[in-house]
């Protein structure tokens, strides 16, 4: 019967993952409105001079929607890795294939939007709208690739493909 529960032990990761999918998504509406405040609060000082321009627009872009990706993955893999590792320590949870889920659950949301951007949207639309696509879906993109990376570290798994993957980026 013990052999059973460590054989199966990925389910309560994967249940977990897709019970946190709606408070990660709303923290992620949280997180992007606040950025937001905090661009408009800085360019309103204007430091920089570039906050009624393109740059300002494109760097909002970046920063709003790179961190609200990081935020809604971290939402929804951090935190229940964060919760079992801090308060459930003998409960052992096999989280590579939860990585995995998110992983294709963003992948597939990132690959779509560039089908959009290649097959429906390029030529039909002015530059700033197409490096703004670019901009907010290479945000996207590594906000959640960025998440993903710390959480392989995080979950401390024995796969010796994963540990190749860290190994190579640190």
């Amino acid at each position: 019967m013990i052999n059973i529960f460590k054989k199966i032990n990925f389910l309560p990761g994967i249940i977990l993952i897709i019970i946190f999918i709606t408070p990660a998504l709303i923290a992620q509406r949280v997180a992007q409105g606040i950025l937001r405040l905090i661009n408009n609060l800085f360019s309103y000082f204007d430091y920089m001079g570039i906050s009624g321009g393109y740059a300002g627009k494109f760097y909002e872009l970046l920063i709003v929607e790179g961190l609200g990706s990081a935020v809604y993955c971290g939402g929804m893999l951090l935190f229940p890795m964060y919760l079992n590792k801090r308060f459930f320590k003998k409960f052992e949870i096999n989280w590579l294939p939860g990585i995995i889920l998110v992983f294709l659950f963003f992948g597939l949301a990132s690959l779509y939007a560039l089908y959009l951007l290649f097959f429906k949207a390029l030529g039909k639309v002015d530059w700033i709208d197409t490096v703004s696509y670019i901009v907010s879906y290479i945000a996207y993109t590594a906000g959640f690739l960025v998440v993903i990376f710390y959480s392989l570290q995080y979950s401390e798994t024995n796969n010796k493909y994963v540990k190749k993957i860290i190994d190579k980026f640190k």
